[in-house]
Formats: structure tokens, C-alpha cells, sequence
């Protein structure tokens, strides 16, 4: 299942050992990145960054994060669009999802 910036606050239904892609735009050159803040029931097992085409210096490009469901029951995703060495009051935005693990 892949979820895009069109659906924050989704819930979705997956089974244990499902796998979870989130796709969000990027654009590191700002110091901005995507940061897991919240991922309960949920491991993170590949975290990438694909710079857009063709590429262009100061260039924005797509985080691409794959989660792994790990136990049954209700699990939960939080990101939040920041600046790392200013923490979450540099926040610029947030991306949330949930999810029911399913057995």
C-alpha cells in the first residue's frame, strides 16, 4: 500500500508483515527532511530520497519511506516536515496515518 501527501490522516487496513510506502515531497537542500516522530506498531525498513528529474541544483526531489506492519491491532504513523537541528518548532508540516493490523 503507498500513501501520498493526498492522504494524510488516511486509515488503512493491512496485515502483519504488510508493508507501508509513503511517498512525500522533499527538498533537503532547505535542511527540511521528513522525520518519523510517531510509528507505533510499525518498523521502519527502508528509508530513500530520489532527487526530481532532471535534476537542477537547489532541486526538491521525493522521500520515499517503506514501513512494515509488526503486530496486530491499531498502529500509527506520524512525520513531520522539519529542520532536525531545530526540532519540531521549525515544523513546516506533518503527515499522519493509521492503520488496522490485521492477524
Amino acid at each position: 500500500m503507498t500513501l501520498t501527501e493526498a492522504e494524510d490522516g488516511h486509515e488503512v487496513v493491512l496485515a502483519v508483515g504488510d508493508e507501508l510506502v509513503v511517498l512525500l515531497d522533499e527538498n533537503p537542500t532547505t535542511g527540511y527532511r521528513w522525520a518519523v516522530t510517531c510509528a507505533e506498531g510499525f518498523e521502519l525498513a527502508e528509508d530513500s530520497y530520489e532527487p526530481a528529474q532532471p535534476m537542477a541544483f537547489g532541486s526538491g526531489g521525493r522521500r520515499e519511506l517503506h514501513f512494515r506492519a509488526t503486530a496486530a491491532g491499531r498502529a500509527e504513523l506520524e512525520l513531520s516536515h522539519r529542520q532536525e537541528w531545530e526540532g519540531e518548532g521549525s515544523a513546516r508540516g506533518h503527515f499522519r496515518a493509521r492503520a488496522l493490523v490485521t492477524g
